[in-house]
């Protein structure tokens, strides 16, 4: 029996969905454990940090498997996981224009630290 090319084209698909979707949650791991590590340096980006944070892990949870969602977050975020769920709340419960506000004057902040740098 032969295969037609949709029902090949069909497991492909997912498992490019999936890979690409495990590239993300890694990203997003490494992107919060940095922005911890920058609050600690300069403590005046924590509320810009939170936000991206809570953002990032809002993505993170609709990218990971039902039920999975606990064991990724022992594994890959350094917070506990109520600590993680603030963060989400926050973000969930903030206005998108004011998310970027924030997240845009840390950024604004951050360039300016790095222009007195050079």
């Amino acid at each position: 029996m032969r295969c037609s090319r949709q029902q090949t084209a069909a497991p492909m698909r997912d498992h490019l969905k999936l890979t690409l979707a495990l590239e993300r949650l890694n990203e997003i791991a490494s992107t919060i454990a940095a922005l911890k590590a920058l609050m600690r340096r300069k403590p005046a980006l924590a509320a810009a940090c939170r936000l991206a944070m809570g953002a990032l892990l809002v993505e993170a949870k609709a990218l990971v498997p039902k039920r999975r969602w606990m064991a990724w977050l022992e594994a890959n975020v350094p917070y506990d996981t109520s600590s993680c769920r603030r963060l989400m709340q926050t973000v969930r419960g903030c206005p998108p224009a004011t998310i970027e506000q924030v997240i845009g004057r840390g950024m604004a902040a951050l360039k300016d630290e790095l222009q007195a740098l050079t």
